[in-house]
């Protein structure tokens, strides 16, 4: 009997069952196979599963022995009926595999009757699922179980059909990809709970508590809320707020729909903002002049923005967002004038009374704060940069010196700053220095942000210096926050003390809250806690400061002050309007932009050691442009549109359909490191049959300089004019669902180019994509798209001979290469390099050479010096009419060679060649993980720490994440590296995990800690899921061998985790003690073979690696 593997399966439908099973359980009689049946129908009844749902499993024990269909009825009629019943019992269209690509006919349809019954419902797209289960295969199936059973099936159930590598493609049913997965068993439905009279909740209890319930009875509700949530189909209810009547003091109740674990601050705010001027053109540092505390004219004003579910406003805790206006999760709400005008006058809440004052002093406080002299003290520039200490840091509980206070007119609290008096450009021209050098740390950046929130909010908001000094954490970590890194609102609020706040009620000493005053009260804090880091905290942070990564910097997060940013910026913008780009003027752009889909890039300069570098923005979603045809005017559209990487995605996939079908005219690219694996494993065997055994290799590196900002536009546009072979393609619209890890699914929507005569099979596809998957479930959305030749190539010359670029409020049009950060920048280098290398590397010789190119980056492997040699020479020279050059600086060779009179630089003192993040070796080619490039970089700036309610589950994936993205078979795979190469791979992914770790508990120390015993689960399931994995590989990869035994991968990886921990044995006492026992009993009757091998490898992993 067969069995189901998939893990995907498992997570959605509780009973699984074989089609053979079901049918035996469906029927009174069981003779569904006959000695006489062909091999194809018992292989379609054991590969075949069907899936039921908790609504769904009554079928199974519904046995059926009279029919309700006639016995002549056919199988295209039979699939029929159950296609018109699903449409007969949606509402609108049915939500099924089988009926997707049908619906009813209307005036621009032609009504086509679907079989004998006839029908209202025409197909528009073919749908391949119809035609399997009309086949002779399931007619057989039909005739065995009859048709009351196969249309039930049909109707209640979801098919899946097995493929290789525990794959599947959906045949029936719901598409998997709009389920939600099944609710654990060990879910709780967790709420806000008290601590006491005078904290908000930090333990856990069901909802159904909160309201008396019995715990027979919380828990049949409980398991009645699990299974109903399990099986809804449905998006969420959008809430509509009810209007409030002018005069009315009531606000109506509205069910909250985010939970304060659910709520995290929109930190994605705080990057790549541009500056605000003051009318004299000078940056201004403090809050735009459109910020409420700039505009309020009053409290009463300010205290709607404050608590805006107190007044009926739209807010995050009760309200949705509308995903046609914005990407975030959160509405932005630095502006809500419109919607307070409609909801006409709001009293004051009676729970609000005593916060008006506190409001209006905080208003005053905010207007005669000076943020600029405050920046200037907590973050000063110096001539070698921003200075990297101060003599204080700002102490929560320190008064703001009257240096931080001056007199300012009107509403504006933004001080114009003093001009830098070119400090940074003098220093930029004439030499490259360290661009990063010039950020402020994030001491300084948290030390400013506190001591703005101090001198601006009353002391008395926070009620006793236990509050104070907790917001003061929470600000400083936000600050510390890495890239990815988010702060919830749950998190901010544990400890705050609800009786200290005098302005939430009478409190008195001692004083013990009921659970309604005390989540009335929590819900006003959280508000306003909301407001203080969403509208405070991150628009001045966003005004004061660039915030931004740095190329070399992997999570870290850098904040340049504005003025500091402009200065470093200007230089490199000015060459980019004189190199790059050619201005256009603004009418004649937005006329441009009225009339195309795609719409204009924001150029961004991203940090690095030797300057910036331009990185364009086209994942981006604006709010496109269009022309009244009433008035001829151009108006902007009322809802975000598509980004111009997305609307590009169709054209990637017919260039992708070109590659498969021709790999010649790429060349020699490459599109990851892994895809070098399989081309020098056999280029190294060729070599070996030849008997290359001995003989010295000769390896070149050369780096093409700004390689797609010198593409001629042109020449590639007249390449992809030959390239494209096809006059029509069609675009096939499918949905993959595969495990990201133990708890989680990821779910991707895609699509595949084919010729638009070829319909093939959606099975035939999806089998050929099992090849190289694992777990994947694949859903065919049975969506074909068009695509003429000419709009490929239209759309391409647009996106490359006409891209509009925004800088500050100009617009230009790049004029050089092509766009960088594009979808189809990658494939149109490599078939742009691929057409160079045809016409001008065609001396090489593939029996003694081989020749990689990632994107720009060229390897170059001989047996022949003088053609070594003569390579060096071709790439230096360069190919002007590609707008080639190399960049001399970066090449690399292995052996002594000159160019015109000049040295090119060479390897010396090792014999692993460095190329993108590996090593070759060489004269055995074995390949190592290049560790020097990450000997800069901090490992707690590589891993993002997760604060929510499962810290040990998540820290478990991150280990686990960090392991499966090392564990490359080109590494492992002993047939390519000798075995102590292996050895000392499998000794670096260990250690690197080991630091990863330490990293991990480090930073979730500051907040909470995992129990040892979790960290030793997480470290013996590591060991263990190495081994499965990499000895795994020999099913999946071709010609792989893992010959690194159970027992040595696990002593080699007992060892790294030791000596990685050992210099901190402090803190890690037990932990180690329990590795020594773990690598003895490794050890223990000799049963570790080659152990003198391993501490070689070891040796090897420590002097080739970064320091433990």
């Amino acid at each position: 009997m067969a069995t189901h593997n998939s893990r995907v399966l498992g997570l959605y439908y509780p009973n699984i069952l074989t089609l053979h099973e079901y049918l035996n359980r469906r029927l009174a009689s069981t003779n569904l196979l006959l000695p006489s049946d062909p091999d194809a129908f018992k292989a379609l009844l054991e590969t075949t599963f069907v899936c039921l749902r908790d609504q769904d499993v009554l079928l199974l024990n519904s046995k059926t022995e009279s029919p309700r269909f006639d016995q002549g009825i056919t199988q295209t009629e039979l699939v029929s009926r159950a296609i018109q019943e699903h449409f007969a019992c949606a509402r609108g269209k049915p939500h099924n595999v089988i009926t997707q690509g049908y619906q009813y006919a209307n005036d621009t349809i032609v009504v086509t009757g679907m079989g004998a019954l006839g029908s209202d419902i025409v197909s528009v797209c073919p749908n391949t699922h119809v035609d399997t289960l009309k086949s002779p295969l399931w007619s057989m199936v039909t005739r065995r179980a009859g048709g009351t059973v196969v249309y039930d099936l049909l109707m209640h159930s979801s098919v899946f059909v097995a493929l290789p590598h525990d794959c599947f493609y959906q045949l029936t049913g719901t598409p998997l990809y709009s389920l939600k997965p099944l609710a654990k068993s060990s879910t709780t439905f967790a709420s806000v709970e008290v601590l006491g009279p005078a904290h908000v909740p930090t333990l856990k209890r069901s909802a159904s508590e909160s309201f008396g319930l019995e715990p027979s009875k919380r828990l049949m509700l409980a398991s009645i809320r699990r299974a109903r949530s399990a099986l809804t189909l449905e998006e969420p209810t959008t809430v509509h707020e009810p209007r409030q009547p002018v005069g009315r003091r009531r606000v109506l109740k509205q069910p909250q729909i985010h939970k304060a674990n659910q709520i995290t601050f929109v930190r994605s705010r705080l990057f790549y903002a541009r500056p605000s001027f003051s009318t004299r053109g000078n940056i201004s540092l403090g809050f735009r002049n459109m910020h409420i505390l700039n505009r309020a004219t009053s409290s009463s004003h300010l205290l709607k923005y404050v608590f805006p579910r107190q007044h009926g406003l739209h807010n995050v805790f009760t309200s949705t967002v509308d995903r046609r206006e914005t990407t975030q999760p959160f509405q932005d709400y630095t502006l809500r004038e419109k919607e307070i005008e409609i909801r006409g006058e709001l009293r004051i809440p009676e729970r609000l009374r005593n916060m008006q004052s506190l409001v209006a002093k905080l208003l005053g406080s905010h207007r005669s704060c000076s943020y600029a002299t405050m920046v200037s003290h907590y973050c000063p520039v110096t001539s070698t940069g921003v200075t990297s200490t101060v003599d204080e840091i700002m102490d929560p509980d320190i008064s703001v010196s009257a240096l931080f206070t001056t007199q300012v007119d009107g509403n504006s609290s933004a001080i114009t700053s003093s001009p830098l008096v070119s400090l940074v450009p003098k220093q930029l021209a004439g030499r490259k220095i360290d661009v990063t050098s010039f950020h402020s740390s994030h001491i300084h950046v948290s030390a400013f942000l506190r001591a703005a929130v101090a001198a601006v909010v009353p002391r008395e908001v926070w009620g006793s210096h236990h509050n104070r000094l907790l917001i003061m954490r929470a600000l400083d970590g936000f600050v510390r926050l890495h890239r990815f890194e988010t702060l919830s609102l749950h998190t901010v609020l544990q400890g705050f003390r609800l009786t200290d706040l005098s302005w939430l009620g009478p409190t008195h000493t001692h004083m013990k809250l009921c659970r309604s005053e005390t989540m009335k009260r929590l819900e006003i804090l959280s508000e306003l806690l909301y407001w203080i880091f969403d509208s405070f905290a991150i628009p001045l942070l966003r005004s004061t400061f660039y915030v931004t990564e740095a190329n070399g910097k992997r999570n870290q997060v850098l904040y340049f002050r504005q003025d500091v940013w402009q200065a470093i910026c200007d230089r490199e913008l000015l060459r980019l309007k004189s190199t790059m780009f050619a201005e256009v003027e603004k009418t004649k752009a937005l006329r441009i932009l009225a009339r195309r889909q795609l719409g204009y890039t924001l150029i961004r300069l991203l940090p690095k050691e030797t300057g910036v570098r331009p990185i364009m923005n086209l994942k981006r979603r604006g709010f496109g442009l269009e022309i009244n045809k009433k008035t001829g005017e151009i108006v902007r559209q009322k809802f975000l549109g598509a980004s111009i990487n997305s609307l590009l995605t169709q054209v990637l996939h017919v260039l992708n359909y070109e590659k498969q079908r021709d790999p010649a005219a790429l060349g020699s690219s490459l599109f990851s490191v892994s895809e070098l694996y399989p081309r020098l494993k056999q280029f190294k065997q060729t070599l070996v049959n030849k008997g290359w055994q001995g003989r010295r290799l000769y390896l070149v590196k050369a780096d093409v300089q700004s390689c797609f900002d010198t593409i001629d536009q042109t020449k590639i546009i007249d390449l992809l004019d030959n390239l494209l072979s096809e006059d029509e393609y069609m675009l096939q619209k499918y949905v993959t669902v595969q495990p990201k890890d133990s708890s989680r699914i990821g779910t991707k929507y895609t699509m595949k180019a084919d010729p638009a005569d070829d319909i093939s099979a959606f099975s035939t596809m999806a089998a050929n994509m099992a090849q190289k998957s694992r777990n994947t479930v694949y859903v065919d959305q049975v969506s074909h798209k068009y695509k003429e030749r000419l709009d490929v190539l239209a759309m391409v010359e647009e996106h490359i001979q006409n891209n509009l670029v925004k800088i500050g409020r100009k617009y230009y049009r790049q004029r050089t290469g092509i766009p960088q950060g594009s979808v189809l920048s990658t494939i149109l280098c490599n078939f742009f390099y691929g057409d160079l290398e045809k016409k001008h590397l065609g001396f090489i010789n593939p029996e003694t050479s081989v020749l990689f190119r990632l994107i720009d980056d060229f390897l170059f492997i001989t047996l022949d010096r003088d053609d070594a040699q003569r390579f060096v020479e071709v790439m230096h020279r360069g190919f002007p009419e590609y707008g080639c050059l190399i960049n001399v600086e970066k090449t690399l060779v292995n052996f002594e060679s000159t160019v015109a009179g000049k040295k090119v630089q060479r390897l010396v003192g090792t014999q692993c060649f460095p190329y993108c993040g590996i090593t070759i070796h060489t004269s055995t080619l074995d390949l190592k993980k290049d560790d020097e490039r990450q000997s800069n970089i901090h490992q707690a700036d590589t891993v993002t720490v997760e604060m929510n309610c499962r810290p040990g589950d998540t820290f478990v994936n991150k280990i686990f994440a960090s392991l499966r993205i090392q564990c490359q078979p080109m590494l492992f795979d002993t047939k390519l590296n000798s075995l102590r190469t292996v050895m000392t791979n499998t000794h670096q992914v260990f250690a690197t995990c080991a630091m990863k770790l330490h990293a991990y508990l480090s930073t979730l120390h500051k907040v909470t800690d995992i129990r040892i015993k979790k960290v030793k689960e997480a470290i013996e399931q590591l060991l263990g899921v190495f081994y499965n994995l990499m000895s795994g590989k020999e099913k999946t990869v071709r010609g792989y061998q893992f010959a690194v035994s159970e027992k040595q991968v696990k002593w080699l990886g007992v060892q790294a985790f030791h000596a990685v921990l050992l210099p901190k044995q402090s803190r890690y006492r037990e932990l180690l003690r329990w590795l020594k026992e773990m690598r003895d009993t490794v050890e223990q009757g000799n049963a570790l073979a080659q152990k003198k091998m391993m501490l070689a490898a070891i040796a090897d992993a420590r002097t080739e690696s970064l320091a433990y």
